[in-house]
């Protein structure tokens, strides 16, 4: 049964890695960079993906109107998945050390996605309590099919992004 759910959240996750640097992603954001098993501080996240609001594959009206109104901001994304053991105090440490990160590198905003296998009752409520400006962290509990996402408009355009089947 685990099995299973990590099979099928490496397959949501490669979805939306999809979603975001080749379809409705490119609207956002180039993600022009992608690293697999990169290291941040002590963690390790599945996928690392950075890119900028430079929109260099659009239509050509979407990127006049980007380069005369939208600033060039490089943007970061994570993808990771986790088992049911990930709890708020864990989720907490690894949006601390990607905040720190983004700081460090002048990064503006960033998403964290994250694909349960099942997810903590505790872990939603802190998810949909996060307040970070630049940052927004986006779950998909893979068991249930069940989204939840930081309350501010980057978590609400990151769950559009997200692949649930």
């Amino acid at each position: 049964m685990k099995r299973d759910l990590k099979s099928k959240a490496e397959e949501l996750m490669d979805k939306t890695l999809v979603e975001l640097t080749e379809k409705s992603g490119m609207y956002v954001a180039s993600f022009n960079e992608i690293h697999f098993d990169h290291k941040l501080g002590r963690f390790v996240f599945d996928v690392f993906v950075k890119g900028n609001t430079y929109l260099e594959k659009t239509f050509f009206l979407s990127k006049m109107f980007a380069k005369m109104v939208a600033p060039k901001y490089d943007v970061i994304c994570f993808l990771v998945i986790k088992d049911p053991n990930f709890d708020k105090t864990k989720l907490f440490r690894r949006v601390k050390t990607i905040h720190k990160y983004m700081k460090e590198s002048n990064i503006r905003w960033g998403w964290l996605y994250i694909f349960m296998l099942e997810m903590n009752p505790s872990l939603k409520k802190a998810i949909q309590l996060l307040q970070i400006d630049s940052m927004a962290v986006v779950c998909l509990d893979v068991s249930s099919g069940e989204l939840v996402f930081t309350d501010s408009l980057l978590g609400r355009q990151g769950r559009k992004l997200i692949r649930k089947k």
